[in-house]
């Protein structure tokens, strides 16, 4: 935690990804419905309406910058021209500073409403995600860490970690988000072909893969899966590398 806290108070957020999820309708919801209805409409479909952003922001507090993350970012499409033009400014949240700036307005009420409204957060591995999140917009992360779990389950009274869920739960051997979807997404597909209970999400802003089957790779342009990023999701050599990171492929 200290090494973790340390890292954090030098750098900055450049971007907070965020997926709302709406339950539009259930199998339960057919429960006032006769056997003989409920087998003609063979409701097996849970329903999600999603609606994703990604938020450009950068903290005008001094922080420091490393090159590998630079360069990570920077092959991952973050555009940082657009960062700096485009993106929200902030500065992090505490009790002395002047947070009167209209950037910091919004994205202090957009967190705090969040957080009022005492949803599940879900996240993926999501320890240096709240820190971060905890740093920027809830005040210094403090010192002790039995004081900061007791404040994060203060302000973050739900949350998930899918990874936690997949190693602890599910005993994956695999633990890193790219493979994760991909295996649920292909069980989640087999089950809708097989009329077996199955997750269908709709966006207003793209379509969702969730529920389109996906074949297999018929001719993979690389013939031998890379040991190192089927295992977790990361290879050093990047798109240098002489083995197949297609995940649909591993």
């Amino acid at each position: 935690y200290q090494a973790l806290r340390s890292l954090i108070k030098s750098r900055s957020l450049f971007s907070i990804g965020l997926s709302l999820f709406c339950l539009q309708n259930s199998p339960s919801d057919s429960k006032n419905e006769t056997r003989e209805d409920q087998n003609k409409t063979q409701t097996k479909k849970t329903e999600y309406l999603v609606s994703t952003f990604t938020i450009l922001v950068y903290s005008q507090n001094d922080f420091m910058v490393s090159s590998k993350s630079m360069t990570f970012l920077a092959e991952h499409g973050l555009d940082f021209n657009r960062l700096f033009t485009h993106g929200i400014p902030f500065t992090k949240r505490r009790a002395n500073s002047d947070n009167t700036k209209e950037g910091f307005n919004v994205l202090y009420s957009l967190f705090d409403r969040i957080l009022t409204m005492k949803k599940p957060l879900v996240f993926h591995n999501g320890l240096i995600d709240v820190m971060f999140l905890y740093e920027s917009f809830v005040g210094e992360l403090p010192a002790d860490l039995d004081y900061f779990t007791a404040q994060l389950f203060r302000n973050f009274p739900k949350i998930y970690d899918t990874k936690y869920i997949a190693s602890h739960l599910r005993r994956e051997n695999i633990t890193y988000l790219e493979y994760l979807y991909a295996k649920c997404k292909r069980s989640n597909e087999k089950n809708s072909l097989q009329g077996a209970s199955f997750i269908s999400c709709k966006s207003n802003l793209i379509p969702s893969p969730m529920t389109t089957v996906t074949p297999l790779a018929q001719k993979p342009k690389k013939s031998k899966i890379c040991k190192f990023y089927s295992r977790s999701g990361f290879c050093s050599y990047g798109s240098q590398c002489i083995g197949s990171h297609d995940i649909e492929f591993i």
